[in-house]
């Protein structure tokens, strides 16, 4: 039970760690070294757990939006509005900081994907005209969100989560 949680505790700050690092610097120029002088941990103990930088980013892209998606299946979407789902999705957010500027900083594809997957959702209410027309707007929708987010979590979230979900609501709601 000991080495497990010490396991997981290893691994957690490791992972702490390339998000610290990809706070200051591009994943193409984060080392094995740069993570394991954050993590305070040897090079040796990385390797026991990743092969390399990028094996561990795709690790945490992929946790993120599992637990964006699973924080997200707690809501009965046919019952919340769009804007109620906003303040949500922004105080998800709001929890998870770091790990976010982090994945936006880095055009994660899979954060992306994730925000496609919710709007597929609430497609018809935001967005009229035909297939293209909403395909484009989508587009348009993601680059302004992470635009908007990024810029917020940069300034140390000044501005309240209701703050953020309302602009996001009237800069993109079309009908």
């Amino acid at each position: 039970m000991a080495d497990d949680r010490r396991v997981k505790h290893t691994k957690k700050r490791i992972k702490d760690a390339i998000v610290e690092c990809l706070l200051k610097i591009s994943l193409d120029k984060v080392t094995v070294k740069d993570i394991c002088d954050t993590a305070d941990i040897n090079r040796s103990t990385f390797y026991v757990y990743y092969t390399d930088t990028f094996e561990l980013y795709d690790i945490i892209e992929k946790e993120f939006v599992e637990r964006l998606n699973q924080y997200l299946t707690t809501f009965d979407q046919s019952k919340m509005t769009y804007k109620k789902m906003l303040v949500e999705i922004i105080s998800f957010i709001y929890r998870e900081d770091k790990t976010c500027l982090a994945l936006i900083k880095t055009n994660s594809q899979s954060f992306i994907e994730a925000n496609i997957s919710f709007l597929n959702s609430y497609e018809q209410t935001l967005f009229s005209g035909d297939e293209l027309k909403r395909s484009y707007l989508k587009q348009y929708y993601i680059g302004g969100v992470f635009n908007v987010v990024s810029k917020w979590l940069m300034t140390n979230k000044q501005q309240s989560i209701e703050y953020i979900a309302e602009l996001l609501y009237e800069l993109t709601y079309t009908k």
